[in-house]
């Protein structure tokens, strides 16, 4: 049963108090304060907060001022902590002190942390800040989990240790897979009793669609990239790891174009700054020679729109790529690997190809296949759309967390 921290020693105020209450009125009236903490992109989940505002006052809490002009844009409150690149012991102790410092100023009701170190951080800070109701949603293992790197192999252990600690004063641990959610079961990170399994952080089923883009601004944008009306336009977009699977990728480029020239591959490439899998200069000079790399973007939709077919060969642990559901949005067939989170929104052979990992010999037969069958493309990419907008849109799994957090409230003890 969920049940608030038992911290009377620290001066928690029971739930029926204003404490974490916004909103005008009488105190019963007003909405339950709501903090969404995260790290330098928690501004990607404005379209969350805005469907969760119509039952609590969300507050967001991240590291990086550019995500709070978005999100003092989109109306909502910010505050800033220093940024933290890694388990780094100073880095982790002034994040913690900054939030701890945040949550006892703002005073929320309850706390949802986002993101692989904010998720450890947040939840341990709002503890200690005496938050009634603490969440926690566990994007995928990342390369904490999977790198080999001798630097994460030995901050591994600390990790798991805090991990299980804010998961055990949590109220719920959120998980995007199912996969992921058994592994960490298993390892005794997370009590099952206090898992809960809502897939993925959804999409805007209205911003990403197959009819975002007129004829005009599609051909523009295709001969921007050096891609004809007849081209087949393969789109990937992912940063800069190797476990996105780009150097399988840009070898199966170069033996699907052997048999179809019409074929052309798109990598729209965030730089993967300070990541222990981010790919060398010399790494990026192969992917360069056999795909058309364009570096990031600000107009993916627009460039989903104006694409033939998505394609991401990853091998990285996260929870559900959101980019897999920003593209079945749009409409395009997908083509990924058969892995915990992908094959959760591509059914191989309903709306995409599913490919095993590291084999860019299926990669490049399976992108044959489709770049030679049109119908196949419409029929998968209209499949897909169904399925985002069935299980995955903003809308459902917003409502999903909101009664993640109803049903904590309700259980007041």
């Amino acid at each position: 049963m969920l049940t608030p921290q038992k911290t009377a020693a620290k001066g928690l105020v029971p739930l029926h108090c204003p404490v974490g209450l916004a909103g005008g009125g009488p105190a019963e009236s007003k909405k339950p304060l709501l903090a969404l903490v995260g790290g330098p992109d928690i501004h990607s989940r404005i379209p969350l907060a805005r469907v969760l505002a119509q039952r609590f006052a969300v507050i967001f809490i991240g590291s990086s001022t550019a995500a709070g002009a978005a999100i003092e844009q989109a109306g909502f409150e910010w505050h800033c902590y220093p940024v933290v690149r890694s388990m780094n012991p100073a880095q982790v102790l002034r994040a913690f002190a900054a939030q701890w410092r945040i949550l006892r100023a703002t005073r929320p009701l309850l706390v949802h942390t986002f993101d692989t170190v904010p998720c450890v951080i947040g939840r341990l800070a709002a503890w200690a800040a005496g938050v009634p109701w603490i969440f926690g949603t566990l994007p995928g293992l990342g390369s904490l989990y999977t790198s080999t790197s001798a630097t994460v192999v030995v901050v591994r252990p600390l990790y798991q240790v805090l991990q299980k600690l804010s998961s055990t004063i949590s109220a719920q641990t959120t998980f995007q897979n199912t996969a992921d959610m058994e592994e960490f079961v298993r390892r005794g990170v997370v009590p099952r009793s206090k898992c809960r399994l809502i897939p993925g952080s959804g999409v805007d089923i209205e911003k990403f669609r197959p009819d975002r883009t007129d004829r005009f601004s599609r051909s523009r944008i295709r001969r921007a990239v050096g891609a004809s009306d007849e081209t087949v336009l393969v789109t990937c977009v992912s940063r800069l790891i190797k476990s996105k699977g780009l150097l399988e990728l840009a070898e199966a480029t170069v033996t699907a174009r052997k048999t179809n020239e019409n074929v052309k591959v798109l990598v729209v490439g965030t730089p993967a700054v300070g990541s222990p899998e981010a790919m060398s200069e010399a790494e990026i000079k192969d992917l360069r020679s056999a795909v058309t790399l364009v570096g990031p973007r600000d107009d993916i939709v627009e460039i989903l729109s104006s694409s033939d077919l998505f394609v991401l060969p990853t091998y990285y642990r996260e929870g559900i790529p959101r980019v897999l559901l920003e593209a079945a949005a749009c409409g395009l067939p997908i083509i990924t690997t058969n892995w915990p989170g992908c094959r959760e929104v591509v059914r191989d052979g309903v709306n995409g190809l599913l490919v095993p990992p590291r084999d860019p010999e299926a990669l490049a037969k399976a992108i044959l296949l489709l770049t030679r069958d049109r119908y196949l493309r419409v029929k998968f990419g209209r499949e897909g759309r169904r399925i985002v907008v069935g299980e995955f849109s903003i809308q459902r799994i917003a409502e999903q967390t909101a009664e993640m957090y109803l049903e904590a409230l309700r259980c007041r003890k």
